[in-house]
């Protein structure tokens, strides 16, 4: 604050001269000495009080002199309005003659002014009740001590409706304070907030009790149970549609919720209910059969639904599953199964085995053949003493199954000795059955001559023939004609056979054949092909073990020499000239070898092995190869794999003559070539 300067007055003071007379001086009176200080006056109190903080303006003072009258007043010190203190102002005034006084006044500054609040925010103002209340809270500042603490009493409870005054004050260091208030009216401004209890849209079974779920309330005021929920909407559980539910609600402050929506939509959605007629469980006994019973279905909209029925049952033995399906108009779909149970049948119908009589000896004979009925699954198929073919798979005497359907065939090889039985033991599931087969009463096999008709009237003299159990071969020199036959089934003494014919010593045709055999008697043939393939044959046992007592003897000695063949002929069958070989047999450890060499125009060499005869019709297997003799490489049959037969005859009749000499018929095939011929033994 800045102090007020006293102006100093000067105080003249003024004489009056007076004449006398005629302008006479007086003489100069003697002058008073002035010795009298100004009087000074304050303007205002000695002493004041000021508010710091305030400006402080001085009043001043007034100094009045006895002699110079107003003198000037000099006014010393200073007062700071914003620092508390005691302050002293001095005022001073000098006249003219030197006089001086003096006068002071104190000045208190203090601080007796409370601080200034200022609110955040407005002093009055609405809050919503429910909703937390914050205050802004206020400010407060000080003259003296700048910024000053403001304490906040009263509450505001938000969630009660009312009106709450909230008071600050604030108090500075000298003590002084101040207060200031706001006034919070908490009102209900809030509508209810409704919330749909499950889910929407909501589907609703047909004919279903509805029991709505209604929604939940809450509000910023009010309790739950304080508020009214109005729904509106119906839903007919009985009818399939869509329906709507409309909730709405209100508080006590009249604040409305905003409306939610429930949709119902009433369908049928329970599958029809399916009822088996008869057992879920079905056992099938062996030989029984399955008899559907089907089922039913009703549905709790729809009434009777359709069912329909997959699955089936077969002849095997296993647990077959029935399905039973019904579906409603709404797409709703149930099953139900019900359990066929086939047992396994592992004895099949009763089967026969043919016995077969009349066989050959050591000979493969099959069965006729079984098809297997009356099981229902896989059965066990073993054998004794021979072996088994399956649909004409390879024969095995292993332990194996079969089926319904598939067909077995057996064969074992027959006794070796005549009127011997052979029998096989097959055994299917729990039937076993024997096949038996009997050999002939008398050897077939043997030695044969005979005639025939054959090529539309081409008659055969002196054919010559040797059977050796199901094999015979019969050859015609003169034809050029050789006859090698398989017999492939016979009945009795009825055969059928299939016969390679050879013309000119190269095949000319294979044909069917029937025809009897007497055992060591007679054969005929009738070939049923065409030229040389065509025709009848009879044959006649050659020998009469009567009239030859020595006749198995001989077959059994060891013989060699040097012949001639009369029959050889080319593969192309131009030539048509007796060939010539060299023949010489000889006995080895275990069979015979049996070589020749060629002698003429043609240089053949075969080399190959004689079996050991079969002694009951003096006959000889053999087999062997034919390769060129020398660099001429000319032979004209050249090959691999002939195989044949040959036998000892008597050449001139008598005892002594057969011991002596005898003849040799000799036949061989490899299916290209055929070759033949007679030749004379010599010891």
């Amino acid at each position: 604050m800045k102090l007020s300067t006293l102006s100093p007055v000067l105080l003249l003071t003024v004489g009056t001269l007076s004449a006398c007379g005629g302008g006479s001086k007086s003489p100069d009176p003697t002058p008073v000495k002035d010795t009298v200080a100004p009087v000074i006056t304050l303007n205002g109190e000695s002493s004041l009080i000021l508010s710091a903080g305030t400006a402080y303006s001085d009043l001043g003072a007034t100094a009045n002199d006895a002699i110079d009258g107003s003198v000037t007043v000099t006014t010393t010190g200073n007062v700071n309005s914003n620092v508390v203190s005691s302050y002293t102002l001095t005022y001073t005034a000098s006249d003219a003659a030197g006089n001086q006084s003096s006068l002071t006044r104190t000045v208190n500054v203090v601080d007796d002014i409370a601080p200034a609040i200022t609110l955040e925010g407005d002093s009055e103002l609405t809050h919503s009740a429910g909703t937390d209340y914050s205050d802004a809270g206020a400010t407060a500042t000080d003259a003296t001590d700048g910024s000053v603490d403001v304490v906040t009493t009263g509450t505001v409870d938000s969630a009660t409706v009312g009106s709450y005054t909230l008071t600050y004050t604030a108090t500075d260091a000298a003590g002084n304070i101040a207060t200031a208030t706001r006034t919070v009216k908490v009102v209900d401004d809030v509508a209810p907030v409704l919330v749909l209890n499950g889910v929407t849209p909501f589907a609703h079974n047909a004919g279903d009790v509805y029991a709505d779920m209604s929604v939940s309330v809450t509000d910023n005021v009010d309790e739950a149970s304080a508020i009214t929920i109005t729904a509106t909407g119906a839903v007919n559980a009985d009818v399939i549609g869509s329906y709507t539910v409309t909730y709405t609600a209100t508080d006590a402050a009249g604040n409305e919720a905003t409306a939610v929506v429930r949709t119902v939509n009433v369908v049928d959605e329970v599958a029809p209910v399916i009822t088996l007629n008869g057992a879920a469980t079905v056992n099938v006994p062996v030989g029984g059969t399955y008899t559907e019973e089907n089922a039913t279905a009703l549905d709790a909209y729809d009434g009777d639904v359709l069912v329909t029925i997959t699955g089936s049952v077969e002849l095997a033995p296993a647990t077959y599953t029935i399905t039973y399906t019904a579906t409603d108009k709404s797409e709703n779909s149930s099953t139900l199964t019900r359990s066929v149970i086939i047992a396994p049948d592992n004895t099949p119908n009763v089967f026969a085995l043919t016995a077969r009589d009349n066989a050959f000896l050591s000979t493969e004979i099959e069965s006729n053949s079984v098809t297997v009925a009356g099981v229902n699954t896989e059965i066990a198929v073993s054998i004794t003493d021979g072996e088994y073919s399956i649909n004409d798979a390879p024969y095995t005497a292993d332990d194996g199954t079969i089926s319904a359907g598939q067909r077995i065939t057996i064969k074992h090889t027959t006794a070796n000795t005549l009127s011997t039985d052979s029998e096989t033991t097959l055994t299917l599931g729990s039937l076993t059955e024997t096949f038996t087969t009997t050999t002939r009463s008398a050897e077939p096999s043997g030695i044969f001559t005979g005639t025939g008709t054959v090529n539309s009237g081409v008659n055969l003299t002196d054919i010559k023939g040797m059977v050796y159990q199901e094999h015979f071969i019969f050859f015609n020199e003169a034809a050029n004609v050789l006859y090698d036959g398989t017999i492939t089934d016979y009945n009795a003494t009825d055969f059928t056979a299939s016969v390679d014919v050879y013309k000119d010593g190269v095949i000319d045709s294979t044909v069917a054949a029937t025809g009897t055999i007497s055992n060591q008697a007679t054969i005929a043939l009738t070939l049923t092909g065409t030229g040389y393939g065509a025709g009848t044959i009879d044959m006649a046992y050659f020998l009469d073990a009567a009239l030859d007592p020595y006749y198995e003897r001989d077959a059994t000695e060891a013989r060699y020499s040097t012949a001639a063949v009369t029959a050889w002929y080319a593969d192309d069958g131009a030539n048509t000239t007796t060939q010539v070989h060299d023949l010489v047999v000889w006995e080895g450890d275990d069979s015979t070898d049996f070589k020749s060499n060629t002698e003429g125009g043609r240089s053949c060499s075969y080399d190959g092995t004689k079996h050991s005869p079969d002694v009951t019709s003096n006959i000889y297997q053999m087999s062997f190869d034919v390769t060129h003799l020398n660099f001429l490489e000319n032979c004209d049959q050249v090959g691999t794999g002939f195989t044949g037969v040959m036998t000892i005859v008597d050449g001139d009749g008598g005892v002594g003559a057969r011991i002596n000499d005898g003849t040799m018929w000799f036949a061989a095939t490899n299916g290209q070539f055929s070759t033949f011929g007679v030749l004379v033994y010599f010891n």
